[in-house]
This record gives C-alpha cells, structure tokens and sequence, in this order.
C-alpha cells in the first residue's frame, strides 16, 4: 500500500476514534442511575444515585487519584458484592470523568465490566452498556491505529533504505560518465 492510501486510512481511524469518545462522554455525560430512596450523589453505601455526571461536582482535577487511590482501598477491604459492585462502578466513571487529568479507557472499560458481573441488573441498564460499548470500540479503535503507525514507521524506513539507495546508485552513474 502507499504511503497516501495509508495516511487516509489512518485520517479516517482518527475520525472515527473521535466519533466514539465524543458519543462515550455524551453518555457518559448524561446519564441517570435510579434509586428508590435517593437523592442526588452518592449516599453512605457508596450506591450512585441521581445524574451520573455530578458525583463529584466539587472533585478538583488534581484530587482524582486521591480518590480513585481512596475507591481502591475500599474496594481490598470489601467483601460485599454489591459494596464492591458500587465501587467498581465509581472507579469506571472517575477514570472517564472530563475533569479528570488522566483519563484511562481501558481501566475503565474493565472496571465497568466488573460492576456489571457483580450487579448484572445495574450492569444491564442501557446507559452501562451504552458505555461499555463505546469503551470497547475505542480500545478496537486504538490497536487499529497503533497497528498503522507501527506499519507507517516500516514504510518510513523502507523508504529512507530506497532513498539512501537511490542515492548510491546516481552517485555510481555519475562515476561512470
């Protein structure tokens, strides 16, 4: 394949990468988890409730890993399910949260799809699968475009062997005449 038909290709990865994180933070953006007795947050249990997209409104970017090491440190002291279930479920949401400095698509894909083995009824909510979809595509999407720049890196060298190539056989033409 040519280096052209290999850049397009990768353009239109990129497109479609973008495509899926712009439709993964809308769901992730706007999301609703119900609960009987809840109001807005997340209430002693650690159970979410209200809007998913204001669990932390106060969290500051520079606070996320305090919190997320905070959710992991409950989480190796848990042994309820559902408490572990909830957690996971916090954890996956903080790794994809906008204000978050470092967000992480493949820890949170996994720990989505924790929550959803430990709560397959919370796990079976359109908005979870919504995520955990659109989570998944993204990892497809990433291997693809590593892939490509892991192949475009090869051409780039083979060309510079034909260059160099190219090069010695002018300078032996040159010598002849």
């Amino acid at each position: 394949m040519s280096y052209i038909i290999r850049r397009r290709m990768l353009n239109r990865i990129k497109e479609q990468f973008n495509i899926i994180i712009l439709i993964l933070l809308m769901t992730a953006g706007c999301t609703y988890v119900e609960k009987s007795r809840g109001t807005r947050g997340i209430d002693e249990n650690l159970q979410v409730t209200g809007n998913i997209c204001n669990l932390y409104p106060d969290l500051k970017s520079q606070k996320f890993a305090e919190e997320i090491s905070r959710l992991e440190s409950i989480l190796s002291k848990a042994a309820d399910p559902a408490l572990k279930a909830q957690v996971h479920l916090r954890l996956g949401l903080l790794y994809l949260d906008q204000k978050n400095p470092n967000p992480d698509h493949l820890t949170a894909l996994k720990e989505l799809e924790l929550y959803a083995s430990l709560d397959p009824k919370g796990g079976k909510k359109g908005e979870i699968q919504n995520l955990l979809r659109a989570l998944r595509e993204v990892e497809k999407k990433k291997v693809i475009i590593e892939q490509i720049m892991q192949e475009n890196q090869e051409v780039k060298k083979k060309l510079e062997q034909l260059k160099t190539l190219d090069l010695d056989t002018e300078e032996r033409r040159q010598q002849i005449k």
